[in-house]
Order: C-alpha cells, then structure tokens, then sequence
C-alpha cells in the first residue's frame, strides 16, 4: 500500500462512486478529493425534475461535503481549483498548494464540452 494518496478530481457521481469502491479495497490509503464546487452529494438525475417538484438545488442533496468526506476517510478539497497535474512528478497544482499522489484519476464528466464542427440545432416557435 502507498502512504501517498489516490487523487480524484471532481466530485460528481463518477468521482463519488469510484471514491466509495476504492475504499472498499483499500480502507486506509489516503484518499484527497478536489473539486470547483461545494461538493455536496446528489443524485444529478433528479435536476431535471426539481422545477416541476418546486424543490430546490439544497432539497435534493443528501449528504454535505462533510459527511462525504467522514463516511469515505477522505480529504475533500471544495472551491478550489486544479491548474497543472504534473504526471512525471506525480503532482498536482491547486488554489490550495501542492499535493503529491500515487495515481489520480480525473472524474469531471459532467462539464458541457463543445466539439469543433459538430452540428448545432436550433429550436424555432411557431
């Protein structure tokens, strides 16, 4: 087992649900999570439906950074960014400093990306 850390960079379901497996298989390793928002967890599938159900963003969370961070063992980096993941050294370079790891993993698929030359569709009213 390394005494460096697994890095997980993003905290939505991708990064929550690797973070949870991974501790299964190695509970003491540590475990750091970065991520640009506050890092509560919700189940994303429900923001389609919180308008129709007249909820809120804060109804669907189920459990804050901080218990995220209690029940996986883990360091959760919120509000802060990564500028450089330097791959030969195996750092990583935050808002925060710094960090040393034994592998990281990025997990931020939920982040809109724009593909070059793709078809564009417009919605027209009638």
């Amino acid at each position: 087992m390394s005494t460096k850390p697994l890095i997980i960079i993003g905290s939505g379901s991708a990064g929550y649900t690797l973070a949870t497996f991974w501790r299964k298989l190695e509970p003491s390793q540590p475990l750091i999570i970065f991520t640009e928002n506050n890092g509560d967890f919700y189940h994303k599938p429900m923001l389609s439906t919180i308008f129709s159900k007249q909820k809120t963003l804060s109804d669907l969370v189920s459990k804050t950074s901080k218990e995220m961070a209690s029940s996986l063992n883990a360091i959760i980096h919120t509000h802060c960014k990564v500028h450089q993941i330097d791959s030969d050294q195996k750092i990583l370079h935050t808002d925060e400093g710094e960090f040393e790891y034994d592998q990281c993993v990025l997990a931020t698929g939920s982040i809109p990306k724009e593909i070059p030359n793709a078809c564009k569709l417009s919605i027209r009213k009638s």
